[in-house]
């Protein structure tokens, strides 16, 4: 009995180095502006060098793939971050990688890194920096960051690993695994006290069950004429509401979240919205934040590239990964997070648009399919 042994380009074992040092370096907490984390960017960097070197390209293929890594270095360079620079050298290394196998391998990457962090965190082992968030009436709750730089960090990854989970396992999934889900989402929260990030990993969790269940028909529909708009609508709303806060009182009653919109309004008023991003310009305003810290190209790939891609996505009856860029689009008003592909793994479906693939369905009675790429190199 003869053993087949499946052959592994070197291209693929490349970039799977190059992604699971970034994942592991992320899930440990560095940031950017640790040199840590610059020198495992730079380790990962090369591998990615050779998985592009590896792969064959025709000609507009290479063009485009030149064009965004430039885009990344003038941003790197203009704004002094890394992630959209890390993000444009991971989807153009996409081809012919089977994003489904790369999104499984991330799922047990970040979900076990995750776990143990958390469970450390809570038990007394590692970090637990606390925070107060204090209320008008004079009280205050205590915020964990749960061994992460803040509480909403926090929470953003648990809605990351929620995100992946649904991507993957789709089919196995049951009304029990949602059911520990939302459970595990409200235990998290005790601790982030993220309301943002309750809400959100909620609506993902609801509206992923909800698609599968014997009101399909009309959640897909609802799903379908939202996701296609939701980005621009996000958009163009995080603006108005930066214009409104300094006219409308009301606002100010919103607390903490008062202060995200003061806080983006301030960067508009001050800043004229540069090509390439600009440095020091933070704003958890996620759509304000792309466009002045990340540059105008950025965003509008960002914004219209999303909504791109959900069209291509409704056509082919990718229901699940419709609802996962329409929460991420909605979670990018609230957070900073959504342009590093590592914490917006949405963004490895850009290949998509990028590269020719096959949509194969994976579930006709419901409707999933799946994106997968060619074996060689």
């Amino acid at each position: 009995m003869k053993i087949k042994i499946k052959k592994i380009s070197i291209g693929t074992i490349a970039f799977y180095i190059f992604w699971i040092i970034l994942l592991v370096g992320k899930g440990l907490g560095y940031t950017a502006g640790d040199q840590v984390f610059r020198i495992i960017t730079w380790i990962a960097i090369i591998f990615a060098i050779v998985k592009l070197v590896c792969t064959q390209w025709t000609r507009n293929q290479l063009i485009t793939c030149i064009l965004l890594n430039l885009l990344g270095i003038f941003v790197w360079f203009s704004s002094g971050d890394s992630a959209v620079l890390l993000t444009t050298i991971a989807v153009t290394s996409l081809k012919n990688i089977n994003i489904n196998k790369l999104l499984k391998t991330s799922f047990w990457i970040k979900g076990s890194i995750y776990v143990v962090r958390v469970t450390l965190a809570i038990l007394g082992f590692a970090d637990k920096q606390v925070l107060t968030r204090y209320f008008p009436d004079g009280t205050y709750t205590l915020r964990y960051s749960l061994g992460y730089q803040q509480p909403n960090t926090a929470h953003y990854l648990l809605f990351v690993i929620v995100a992946l989970c649904i991507l993957v396992y789709r089919n196995r999934l049951k009304l029990f695994h949602y059911i520990l889900m939302m459970l595990g989402n409200f235990f998290i929260f005790s601790f982030t006290d993220s309301r943002a990030g309750l809400l959100m990993t909620s609506l993902l969790i609801l509206l992923a069950f909800t698609s599968s269940g014997k009101s399909r028909n009309l959640i897909v529909r609802g799903i379908e004429a939202a996701s296609g708009a939701s980005y621009f609508i996000c958009a163009v709303t995080s603006f108005l509401i930066c214009f409104a806060v300094t006219k409308i009182e009301f606002l100010t009653t919103f607390g903490t979240l008062y202060s995200r919109f003061n806080t983006a309004s301030t960067v508009i008023t001050n800043n004229i919205i540069p090509l390439f991003g600009s440095p020091n310009i933070t704003t958890d305003f996620g759509y304000i934040n792309i466009l002045y810290g990340y540059g105008l190209i950025v965003w509008f790939i960002y914004v219209f590239g999303n909504t791109k891609l959900t069209k291509v996505m409704r056509k082919n009856n990718m229901v699940l990964e419709q609802i996962v860029l329409m929460c991420y689009a909605i979670y990018t008003l609230a957070e900073a997070y959504s342009t590093s592909i590592l914490m917006n793994l949405s963004l490895v479906y850009f290949a998509s648009i990028l590269y020719p693939t096959n949509i194969v369905n994976v579930d006709s009675k419901k409707g999933d399919a799946k994106l997968s790429w060619a074996k060689k190199v």
